[in-house]
């Protein structure tokens, strides 16, 4: 893994360690952020580039945010909509497969059940999260997904972390069919404190090149991954990732 994400052995042990660290601390955020203030969450985040989203959000076709596994995300969901923002969430439908045990630490440990964000749940075989996804922007809102996962009818091959391999597109096809442009994001801890940035990047429209309005999000994920590599949960299945001859 050190290899893949071009570091050294010995800044790949720092990144573990760091990364053990917030792990710890993303087990406390699980059950403080839902139930903290909006002053006490003020404390922890910083929001960098948030004009980027006023002024896209402005247009009146809704934003598509783009990021991938971190693990900061519950405390950017609740910090966002405690601003005003009406969120949404594009998900894996893995409740349907899990059993009840699954279901309540699934429900514990995310923000599924949070009146303030609404989770559309994926399915291969089903067009409904598509739908919703496309009222959720005609109504002006975000809608959030998480695109470094291994799953989705729709897929292309893109450059990630020294391989390639096939990615879902199904954010980009959206931001095409909508209108709606795309917004790459990264939430990260830039010292050893507990202290997390949200850094969003200027908002694009893709052309008709759907490769390319994928790769260009994996990239934008890829290049802050390397510069914070403990801040992105991997996860052992993602050595699963399809590759283009698969």
């Amino acid at each position: 893994m050190a290899a893949r994400l071009g570091t050294s052995v010995a800044q790949a042990e720092k990144s573990a360690e760091r990364l053990f660290e917030l792990s710890a601390w993303r087990d406390l955020e699980l059950w403080r952020t839902p139930r903290g203030s909006k002053q006490e969450l003020e404390k922890f985040i910083e929001f960098r580039g948030l004009n980027y989203l006023d002024e896209a959000l402005g247009r009146g076709q809704g934003a598509i945010l783009c990021t991938g596994h971190l693990r900061s995300l519950i405390t950017f969901f609740v910090a966002l909509a405690s601003r005003g923002y009406k969120i949404n969430a594009v998900r894996r439908s893995a409740l349907k497969v899990q059993g009840p045990i699954g279901r309540w630490l699934v429900k514990q440990r995310t923000l599924v059940g949070n009146p303030n964000i609404k989770f559309f749940w994926m399915n291969a075989a089903s067009l409904k999260a598509a739908v919703q996804v496309g009222n959720a922007l005609r109504r002006n809102e975000i809608v959030v997904f998480l695109i470094d996962v291994r799953y989705g009818a729709e897929t292309v091959a893109v450059d990630f972390l020294g391989e390639r391999k096939m990615f879902p597109s199904g954010h980009v096809m959206m931001s095409q069919v909508t209108g709606a442009p795309l917004i790459d994001f990264f939430v990260y801890h830039p010292d050893e404190s507990f202290r997390q940035v949200v850094e969003l990047q200027p908002p694009f429209h893709p052309s008709s090149d759907l490769t390319a309005g994928v790769q260009r999000t994996f990239s934008s994920l890829e290049a802050k991954i390397l510069r914070y590599p403990a801040d992105w949960v991997w996860f052992s299945e993602r050595e699963l990732w399809k590759n283009p001859s698969d």
